[in-house]
C-alpha cells in the first residue's frame, strides 16, 4: 500500500501540487476556494473532492487514483490515465505509432530514442508496466526507462532565454546516462 510519505506538496500559482517521491511526477491539485474549503483535482484535472482539512487531501487523490485509474480517451489518437505516480498518456503520431508519456515530459525510451509501439494495446500493457518506475531507473529487462532529461528539458520550455545553458546541460545529461548504461553493460 503506498504511503503518505511517497508524497510531497509545492507551491505553485494559487494551488498546491502533490507530487510523487519517486517520480518526481503530479499526482493531484489543492485549489483553495474559500477559507478552510479546498477543491482537490487529479493530475487530469477533474474535479474529485472538496475536505475542509489539508491533512485529508492527499487520502482525496489517493482514494481517486487506486479505484479510478483506468485509462480513458481523450480523442482518437490520445488516451490518459491517472495514477498515484503520476498521468501517463498514450498518443498515436502520424505514421501509426504509439508512444507513451508520464506527467507530459517524461517519454518513455528504449535507449536513446522514444519508445514506439505498433499498437494501442501493445502502449497500455508497456506503459502500465512502467508506470511505477523510478525516473533514472535505467533501463529495464525490455530495454525501457523514461527518460532522465526531462526535467532539464521543461526548464528550457518555460524559460527560453537559458537557451545555450540548457542545451549543454541536457548534452551532458545525455552523456552522463549513457556513459552509466555503458559501465553497467560492461
Amino acid at each position: 500500500m503506498t504511503s503518505h510519505r511517497e508524497f510531497y506538496y509545492m507551491p505553485y500559482a494559487d494551488e498546491i501540487h502533490i507530487h510523487n517521491v519517486q517520480t518526481s511526477c503530479l499526482v493531484g491539485r489543492i485549489q483553495i476556494k474559500v477559507p478552510e474549503d479546498y477543491q482537490i483535482l487529479a493530475a487530469d484535472g477533474d474535479t474529485i473532492g472538496v475536505v475542509n482539512n489539508l491533512a485529508n487531501a492527499l487520502d482525496v487523490v489517493m482514494t481517486y487514483c487506486e479505484r479510478h485509474s483506468r485509462w480513458r480517451r481523450d480523442s482518437l489518437t490520445d488516451y490518459f490515465k491517472s495514477t498515484l505516480f503520476g498521468l501517463v498518456q498514450l498518443k498515436q503520431d502520424e505514421t501509426g505509432s504509439w508512444y507513451a508519456c508520464r506527467d507530459g515530459d517524461q517519454q518513455l525510451m528504449r535507449g536513446d530514442d522514444a519508445a514506439t509501439f505498433a499498437t494501442l494495446e501493445e502502449a497500455k500493457r508497456a506503459a502500465d508496466l512502467h508506470v511505477r518506475d523510478p525516473l533514472n531507473g535505467g533501463p529495464s529487462s525490455d530495454g525501457l526507462s523514461w527518460d532522465p532529461t526531462f526535467q532539464i528539458k521543461r526548464i528550457a520550455r518555460r524559460h527560453p532565454c537559458w537557451g545555450n545553458f540548457v542545451a549543454a546541460a541536457v548534452a551532458l545529461e545525455t552523456q552522463n546516462c549513457s556513459a552509466g548504461r555503458d559501465q553497467e553493460a560492461a
